[in-house]
């Protein structure tokens, strides 16, 4: 494993913004792109899921510009090394999140096809307990299909 520079462990510390991704890529022992880095911290910025669009317009910056090619990339080698993990499917967009231990609720809007995300780990848990009461072990985020009320 490289050893990082005391100088630089501290320069990324005083920004703050980027020390969850340092420390992520120091402690899995991965070396990310600088790509790959910002639509980290982007992820790592908000409880949002987004799809590879919308974490591209929200990583492009006007002074540094990324390209859509890169943001896909970016976000299939993250999702590959398990960084993030697929929430939802709505027809062909994919909405990633970040992987956490207590996992998003998604409430998926089917007509309007928007989802809506929060956490509750009280809920979480009722949802555990039922799940493993089946015999099986929650593998991601939870998705509850909805439907505007009439």
């Amino acid at each position: 494993m490289t050893k990082v520079a005391p100088a630089m462990v501290r320069a990324v510390r005083a920004s703050g913004a980027r020390l969850k991704t340092f420390d992520l890529s120091r402690r899995s022992g991965v070396r990310l792109s600088a790509t790959s880095r910002r639509v980290l911290s982007v992820f790592e910025g908000t409880t949002e899921v987004m799809d590879v669009e919308r974490a591209w317009m929200v990583a492009n910056q006007p002074d540094n510009p990324l390209a859509r090619s890169s943001v896909y990339r970016a976000i299939r080698d993250l999702h590959d090394k398990g960084h993030l993990a697929v929430n939802a499917v709505l027809g062909p967009r994919i909405f990633f999140q970040l992987t956490r231990d207590v996992p998003l609720i998604n409430l998926v809007d089917v007509e309007r096809e928007t989802v809506t995300t929060f956490v509750d780990e009280g809920l979480a848990e009722q949802i555990r307990a039922v799940i493993a009461t089946a015999g099986f072990d929650l593998a991601g985020g939870i998705d509850l299909r909805v439907t505007r009320k009439r």
